[in-house]
């Protein structure tokens, strides 16, 4: 089997909805692959223990008979300029670090919406604007 960090959304998603894979073990792999790379200073912030509710409330869902979205337990890295609930949100700006958003950005509802897995918080120029 193709390691689930290879894999597009959709077909991550079907694996989990046909219970050949669980969300969170996708969610565990995209966290190794994030560690292991960590020297790429892609990621900003990780959080296993959210990272791991999320997904382990997906597996729930899906154990109780849910018919799931084709996104759902698809883990997903957000740029630091969009907010997420309870996440530090800097958009690659001093000026803004320890600010802690008290809300989801419309594109994060959505895709929790969906069942995606929030995986953590990706680099960006200061305000995505490099």
């Amino acid at each position: 089997m193709t390691a689930p960090c290879d894999l597009g959304a959709l077909a991550l998603g079907r694996l989990i909805a046909s219970g050949a894979l669980s969300a969170e073990e996708a969610a565990r792999a995209h966290l190794d692959r994030a560690r292991a790379t960590a020297h790429w200073n892609a990621f900003l912030a990780l959080d296993e223990e959210k990272v791991l509710g999320q997904a382990r409330a997906v597996d729930a869902r899906l154990l109780a008979g849910e018919r799931p979205s084709p996104l759902a337990g698809v883990p997903v890295a957000v740029k630091d300029n969009i907010c997420v609930e309870g996440w530090q949100a800097t958009a690659g700006s001093r000026m803004l670090a320890g600010w802690r958003s008290p809300y989801d950005a419309t594109s994060i509802a959505r895709l929790r919406a969906a069942g995606c897995v929030v995986l953590g918080k990706t680099n960006c120029d200061e305000f995505a604007m490099g």
